[in-house]
């Protein structure tokens, strides 16, 4: 069973650029744990993050 996403997967499921994801994460905006040089975020952290609010997904329109 998965248990992290990848920095390029959050991106793409929130339509943000790479970058923008992992500052969020080396900034700590964006809860995420650091494994074999690379930035993985936990899937549970990650829902628990947009339920709150604190950075809303962008709608293409």
């Amino acid at each position: 069973m998965k248990m992290y996403y990848a920095v390029s997967e959050v991106a793409e499921m929130m339509n943000l650029n790479y970058y923008t994801v992992l500052y969020w994460c080396r900034d700590g905006k964006l809860p995420a744990v650091y494994i074999n040089k690379t930035y993985r975020i936990p899937i549970k952290d990650f829902k628990e993050f947009l339920e709150e609010g604190k950075i809303k997904k962008k709608v293409l329109v």
